[in-house]
């Protein structure tokens, strides 16, 4: 910041408490204590500040690297196939949704379908209409 400020109408409001805070960067009354306070603590880290030398570095050795075992995705099933979706948005309980969001992260890991929520979605709702009659 430079030396001289700029009078605008605000900075000619500010009393000198103000002015000398914004020119030096510590309050007029505590400027002294807090610049203590500051110089006491850099006193104190370092004297209390072990000087530790880095250990050196120690040689990586080479591990073998065991190939992941390939997971065999599961095919699709024939239902889930070759169908054409259309965007259909609703909301669900708070526990629902937990309970599908669940459903699906298990599905996934273990590598089974349905495995998605739309999936999972899909089944329950064609389950349903298939139960009440609205679906052959």
């Amino acid at each position: 910041m430079g030396s001289a400020l700029k009078m605008t109408p605000e900075v000619s409001t500010l009393g000198p408490e103000a002015l000398a805070f914004i020119k030096s960067g510590v309050p007029a009354k505590d400027a002294k204590p807090v610049v203590n306070a500051v110089k006491e603590l850099a006193r104190a880290k370092e004297v209390s500040a072990p000087t530790e030398t880095p250990p050196p570095e120690q040689p990586v050795e080479a591990r073998e690297v065991k190939p992941k075992r390939a997971v065999k995705p599961q095919a699709a099933p024939q239902y889930l196939n070759h169908r054409i979706t259309i965007s259909v948005t609703t909301r669900l309980e708070q526990r629902t949704a937990d309970a599908l969001r669940r459903a699906h992260l298990e599905q996934k890991l273990r590598n089974v379908r349905p495995a998605t929520q739309q999936e999972i979605i899909e089944l329950a709702v064609q389950a349903w209409l298939k139960e009440n009659g609205f679906l052959e």
